[in-house]
C-alpha cells in the first residue's frame, strides 16, 4: 500500500476504487479497474432511478454435516475401493508374469523347432545328393517278361526284344534269332522256335545265347511272324536247350520259356 500511495492519491477515492487500483497495479492489468467502473455506473443508474444500492455478496457453500451412518458407509466405500484396486494391480501383475513365462517357453520351443528344421534340411540335401549320384536301373517285372500270344500281350515282344535289345550281350549281326518256345509236354526238342513278333529273320544262324552253343536257326519267311502257328514253314528246327543250359541261361530267357 505504501508503494502505491506514492504514485496515486487515494484521499478522494472510494475504498472499493482504491482496492481495484491497487490490485490493477499489482497484476499489471486494467481488468480490476474496468470491473469497478462498470459496478459504479450501474450503482449510479440505480440511485438515479430511486432504487436501493445494489449489494453483491458471495457466500461460501456450507458443507453438509454427515451422520454417523453416512460416515461409516463412506469409510466402507473407501476400503472396498482400495481392496478392488489392490486386486486389480495383483491380477495385472500376475498376467504380466504369466505372459513373460509363456513367451520364454515359446522362444525355447521356437529355437528347438529351428534346430529340427535345419537338421531336416541338411538330411534332405544329403539325400538329394545321394539320389543324384546314384544310378537307377529299371528291372522288368515278371508280368513284363511273359510271352503269351493272345491279343492282350501281343506287344510285349516289341517291348522286351526291340526296345531293350541294345542292353543284351548279343554278337552284332544283321539277323535276329527266333525266340525258343518249349512246351511242358514236349521234351524231345522237336518244338520249332517262334521268332519275335514283327521281325523278319535272315538266313544266318546266331550263337552265344546258351553257353556259346548253336540252338537257334533263323527262319526265312516272306512276312512278319505273329504267332507260333505262323512259323510252320520255311524254318529249320534246332534242338532245345538242356536243363543245364537253361540253368546257366540269362534270366530274361528263362522267364520267356
Amino acid at each position: 500500500m505504501d508503494i502505491c500511495s506514492s504514485l496515486v492519491d487515494f484521499s478522494d477515492m472510494d475504498n472499493s476504487l482504491v482496492g481495484a487500483t491497487v490490485e490493477s497495479l499489482k497484476s499489471g492489468t486494467l481488468m480490476p479497474l474496468i470491473k469497478e467502473e462498470l459496478r459504479l455506473k450501474i450503482q449510479s443508474r440505480r440511485l438515479g432511478e430511486g432504487k436501493d444500492e445494489l449489494e453483491v455478496t458471495f457466500e461460501q457453500p456450507i458443507k453438509p454435516v454427515l451422520t454417523d451412518d453416512e460416515k461409516r458407509r463412506k469409510e466402507e466405500r473407501k476400503v472396498k475401493n482400495r481392496e478392488a484396486a489392490n486386486r486389480s494391480r495383483a491380477r495385472k501383475r500376475k498376467q504380466k508374469e504369466q505372459t513373460v513365462q509363456d513367451m520364454r517357453i515359446l522362444q525355447e520351443k521356437n529355437k528347438e523347432l529351428k534346430e529340427v528344421v535345419q537338421k531336416l534340411e541338411s538330411e534332405k540335401s544329403s539325400l538329394q545328393k545321394l539320389l543324384h549320384n546314384t544310378s537307377t536301373f529299371h528291372v522288368p517285372s515278371h508280368k513284363d517278361m511273359q510271352t503269351s500270344w493272345d491279343d492282350s500281350s501281343k506287344n510285349n515282344w516289341d517291348t522286351i526284344f526291340s526296345k531293350d535289345y541294345s542292353m543284351w550281350d548279343i554278337p552284332s549281326s544283321d539277323n535276329y534269332p527266333c525266340s525258343p518256345l518249349r512246351s511242358s509236354t514236349d521234351h524231345d526238342g522237336s518244338r520249332p522256335c517262334s521268332p519275335e513278333d514283327g521281325i523278319v529273320p535272315g538266313s544266318q544262324p546266331l550263337t552265344n545265347l546258351y553257353n556259346s552253343s548253336i540252338f537257334l536257326t533263323p527262319c526265312s519267311l516272306d512276312k512278319p511272324i505273329s504267332g507260333p502257328s505262323s512259323c510252320e514253314s520255311g524254318f529249320t528246327p534246332s534242338p532245345s536247350p538242356t536243363l543245364d543250359e537253361e540253368k546257366n541261361s540269362p534270366w530274361w530267357l528263362q522267364n520267356i520259356q
